[in-house]
C-alpha cells in the first residue's frame, strides 16, 4: 500500500489559464468492506481524488476463505510544488469579525511575486482589499491575512487565487456563520 501523486496545477501563469479549482477537502477518501480480490489475493480499486495536499493514511484489513488475518498501512502523499491554503474556523457567529490567513506555500526555486485575489458570498464582507502581493521565496511559506465579517447567518464560499508568473493555485471553502439569537436559544 502507498504512492504518490501530483495534484493538477498550472505550471505557466503567463498563458493567462485559471489554475484548476480546489474545493472538494473529505476527512475520509474512500471507504469499502467488501473488496473481493483475485487468486493471488489482488485487487484494483479506483476513486475520486480530493483537492487536499497531504498525505492520505491508508490502511487495510483482510480474512482469507480459510480465516487467516491480515492487514496493511501505508499512504497517498498528494503535492504540488506551489499552493494557497484558507485557515478558517470551523464556525462563526453573525457579526463575528476575524483577520483569515492565507498560507503560501512555494516549494520551487524560484522567488517569485503572488498576487492573491480573495472573493466570497455576499454573506462575508471583505473589509480589506481583495487583492494583495506578496514576494514568496524558494522552499518557504508565507501567510497574509484578510479581515472578514460574517454579515450574515448562512453557509458562504470564500475563494482565494493566487498567480504568479511560473505558477498558479485557486481553492474555495465554505463556512458556516451562525446566528447569535439560535445559538442562545440551543
Amino acid at each position: 500500500l502507498g504512492g504518490r501523486a501530483s495534484a493538477p496545477d498550472r505550471e505557466s501563469g503567463a498563458k493567462g489559464d485559471s489554475p484548476r479549482l480546489r474545493e472538494w477537502f473529505p476527512e475520509t477518501l474512500f471507504w469499502n468492506s467488501e473488496i473481493i480480490t483475485d487468486e493471488q489475493g489482488r485487487a484494483r480499486v479506483t476513486f475520486r481524488g480530493a483537492d487536499s495536499i497531504t498525505t492520505w493514511r491508508m490502511t487495510s484489513s483482510a480474512v482469507s476463505r480459510d480465516g487467516r488475518l491480515g492487514s496493511a498501512t501505508g499512504g497517498i502523499t498528494v503535492f504540488q510544488p506551489f499552493f494557497v491554503d484558507i485557515d478558517l474556523p470551523v464556525a462563526l457567529t453573525e457579526g463575528d469579525e476575524l483577520w483569515v490567513p492565507i498560507a503560501v506555500y512555494n516549494f520551487t526555486d524560484k522567488r517569485d511575486t503572488v498576487t492573491l485575489k480573495f472573493s466570497a458570498e455576499p454573506g462575508i464582507e471583505l473589509l480589506d482589499p481583495a487583492e494583495q502581493k506578496l514576494d514568496v521565496e524558494p522552499k518557504r511559506a508565507t501567510a497574509v491575512l484578510y479581515h472578514i465579517r460574517a454579515a450574515k447567518f448562512g453557509t458562504h464560499r470564500l475563494e482565494v487565487l493566487a498567480t504568479a508568473p511560473s505558477f498558479g493555485d485557486r481553492v474555495a471553502l465554505r463556512c458556516l456563520a451562525d446566528d447569535e439569537a439560535r445559538l442562545r436559544e440551543d
